[in-house]
């Protein structure tokens, strides 16, 4: 990332400083590295189909226009939602299948 020069006030005494900007790495991925290469990152456990929040996801679910429609909260997650750790992802619930155990 860049640097940033500034300079703080401490102790009553100015000083200055670098700080290394780092991009923004936002909670929900324009793309994930899976759907990038075609295959979709998701988990089925008792008939229950789980994926990754996703740009696509929501695309796909709510159509081209999911960022003007009432998302269930999705969208101001995608929106407003910043990693907190690296590998940090939302996992949505995206349906169910029928299956025995949830019937």
């Amino acid at each position: 990332g860049e640097c940033l020069e500034a300079r703080v006030l401490r102790n009553g005494e100015e000083m200055a400083c670098q700080l290394q900007l780092c991009d923004p790495s936002p909670l929900v991925p324009t793309r994930t590295s899976s759907e990038e290469s075609g295959i979709l990152d998701y988990a089925i456990l008792g008939g229950l189909v789980f994926r990754i929040l996703s740009e696509p996801y929501l695309e796909d679910t709510f159509g081209e226009e999911w960022s003007t429609k009432t998302c269930f909260g999705l969208s101001e997650i995608y929106h407003s939602g910043r990693r907190q750790f690296a590998d940090e992802q939302v996992v949505v619930l995206s349906s169910v299948l029928a299956h025995t155990v949830n019937l």
